[in-house]
C-alpha cells in the first residue's frame, strides 16, 4: 500500500526520517522509481534499516561514523532565532542574588544526566535551575533536597518560556550521558551563552575542550564548573568561536540549504 502511494505521487526523492520510517521505506525500495535517503537523527544499535537506502543524513558527526563515509552526509539540525524576554531569575524563583544561575533543561530520564549534575553541584555556591518533566522526577527530588548548602536546587517541570531562562541565565550545563544532537545547545549558543557540556554530540564537535567533561564523571564536572565559575568572562570569552558557528551552521536556512545540496547530489548520481 505504502508503494503504491508513493508511486502515484511521482516523487523525485522519498526521505524518511528515524528508524520506524527507515526501515519501511528501505523495504519497499526497489518498488520505487525514486532515489531514497534517510535522517538518523539518535544513536542506534542497529544501522541496517538506513543502508538500504542511497543516502544518510546524521545530524552529528558522531553519528555519521556509524555509516561509510562516501554514503552518509552530516546536517545539522537548524532551528529558529530562541525569541526571549527578560527576566529576573532570582526574584521569580526566589535565588539568592550573589549565587550565579545554572541552567539545564530536558525530560527527567536517565539519559539527560540530571542526577549527575545534581551531585556535582552539591555545597558549591551556585543556584541550579532544571526545566523539564518526566519519570525522573521523584529521584531528582530526592537529590536535591540532600545538596548540601549553600547549593540551591529548583526543578520548574515543563516550561514554554526555555529560551527565556536560557537568555537569562548566567550558564547552561549539559549533562547528558547520551545525546544524538542537543537542540538545548545550540538554543544557547544562538542566545550567546556558555555552556559547560559532557562529551556527548553536537557540543563535543563545536565546543573547546576545556568545555567538555567525560560522560558521567562528578568530579570532573565539579572541578571544570568551579573553575569556570571563577571566571565568567573568560567562560565567555572561550565561547566567541562556538556561538559564531552557531550563526553560521545551526539555523533553519544552513540546514535548508545543506538538504538541498544532498537532494541535488543524489538526483545527479
Amino acid at each position: 500500500m505504502l508503494a503504491r502511494k508513493l508511486r502515484r505521487l511521482d516523487c523525485d526523492i522519498v526521505h524518511a526520517h528515524a528508524t520506524k520510517a527507515a526501515f519501511m521505506t528501505g523495504l519497499i525500495k526497489p518498488l520505487l522509481h525514486c532515489p531514497t535517503l534517510a535522517t538518523v537523527h539518535n544513536i542506534k544499535r542497529n544501522v541496517s534499516p538506513y543502508l538500504r537506502h542511497d543516502r544518510i543524513i546524521a545530524v552529528s558527526r558522531t553519528l555519521s561514523q556509524a555509516f561509510p563515509s562516501d554514503k552518509v552526509e552530516v546536517v545539522y539540525h537548524g532551528i529558529r532565532p530562541p525569541m526571549s524576554q527578560t527576566a529576573e531569575l532570582r526574584a521569580t524563583f526566589n535565588l539568592p542574588q550573589k549565587y550565579p544561575v545554572l541552567l539545564a533543561v530536558g525530560r527527567l530520564v536517565n539519559a539527560k544526566g540530571f542526577d549527575i549534575l545534581l551531585q556535582a553541584v552539591s555545597g558549591m555556591s551556585v543556584s541550579l535551575l532544571i526545566a523539564g518533566e518526566g519519570p525522573e522526577r521523584g529521584v531528582l527530588e530526592r537529590l536535591a533536597t540532600e545538596c548540601q548548602a549553600p547549593t540551591v536546587v529548583r526543578l520548574l517541570g515543563h516550561r514554554t518560556d526555555v529560551a527565556s531562562l536560557i537568555a537569562n541565565a548566567d550558564a547552561v550545563i549539559i549533562p547528558s550521558r547520551r545525546e544524538g544532537f542537543s537542540y538545548v545547545f545550540g538554543e544557547a549558543l544562538l542566545l550567546r551563552k556558555p555552556v559547560l557540556s559532557s562529551d556527548v554530540p553536537i557540543p563535543n564537535e563545536v565546543l573547546p575542550e576545556k568545555l567538555i567533561i567525560p560522560v558521567g564523571s562528578i568530579p570532573e564536572l565539579r572541578n571544570r564548573l568551579s573553575a569556570l565559575l571563577e571566571d565568567m568572562d573568560n567562560w565567555q570569552q572561550d565561547m566567541i568561536t562556538a556561538f559564531d558557528y552557531a550563526e553560521r551552521q545551526l539555523t533553519l536556512q544552513a540546514m535548508t540549504e545543506h538538504t538541498l545540496a544532498v537532494y541535488k547530489q543524489l538526483m545527479n548520481t
